[in-house]
């Protein structure tokens, strides 16, 4: 009977120290803050700041949220992303509440759905849209340069369906690096992201964006806001990221 107590007890013993080992080994959460500064394309006016606060564990982030603020310090939007589903297509929701506009992307029991909620409109509109390994939505965009750095600095296009919210669509898109060049006093590499359809080329101006050389982090972007004007329209902007200034250093 003691003999049996003292198997028990040992094995108990080992049950604990797993709990207790696992519970110890599991990486924290770390919060992590990054400011971008949005000027009007070819100007130095500031249009506004956003501010991004994300949790990550393990080198990936969970969630992020952002907040939108104008040149006196007003709030004009906020977004929550969602990365824990996928990191090229997370779950997302952005409103500017003075406009009324909305949009995003949310994952049902039917699927993924993207929806906006146009300037002017009181209505909501949905559109399921099929899921996949090459689909990319907002921020996601980022997680794929971080993840295929290298082949592109090799040369490597990169093809996929980027989500636009506000047509409830992906389309194909591409991205390549068009040179190696220096941003902010950083080592960067200079990726251009454009309509894989030629004819889309033609009517959509292209997306430049930089990445630190070797850490992969946004350092600069250049092209339409995800923000609205109130005739509905995204003004175009350069959004720079410092390294310092709470830009987080770690991605």
């Amino acid at each position: 009977m003691a003999h049996g107590k003292a198997i028990q007890a040992v094995l108990w013993g080992l049950v604990l120290a797993g709990l207790l080992g696992g519970r110890a080994a599991a990486a924290p959460v770390e919060l992590v803050e990054r400011v971008g500064y949005a000027y009007a394309a070819g100007s130095e006016e500031l249009l506004y700041r956003e501010i991004h606060r994300a949790r990550w564990r393990d080198g990936q982030p969970l969630t992020e949220n952002v907040v939108y603020r104008d040149g006196a310090g007003a709030v004009i939007a906020v977004k929550a992303i969602d990365y824990r589903r996928s990191l090229q297509a997370p779950g997302f929701r952005m409103e500017m509440a003075e406009l009324g506009y909305r949009e995003g992307l949310e994952a049902t029991e039917d699927g993924l759905r993207a929806f906006v909620r146009p300037v002017g409109e009181r209505r909501e509109r949905g559109r399921m849209v099929p899921d996949g390994e090459d689909l990319v939505a907002d921020a996601g965009f980022d997680r794929l340069i971080e993840q295929r750095l290298g082949d592109l600095k090799a040369g490597e296009r990169l093809r996929f369906r980027f989500l636009v919210p506000s047509r409830l669509e992906a389309y194909a898109f591409r991205a390549e690096m068009v040179e190696r060049t220096r941003v902010l006093g950083q080592p960067a590499i200079h990726v251009r992201m454009e309509p894989a359809n030629l004819l889309l080329r033609w009517l959509a101006d292209p997306v430049d964006v930089f990445y630190h050389r070797t850490e992969g982090r946004l350092l600069r972007y250049e092209g339409p806001s995800n923000l609205r004007r109130p005739d509905g329209d995204n003004p175009l902007v350069r959004v720079d990221f410092p390294s310092g200034e709470g830009a987080s250093a770690r991605r």
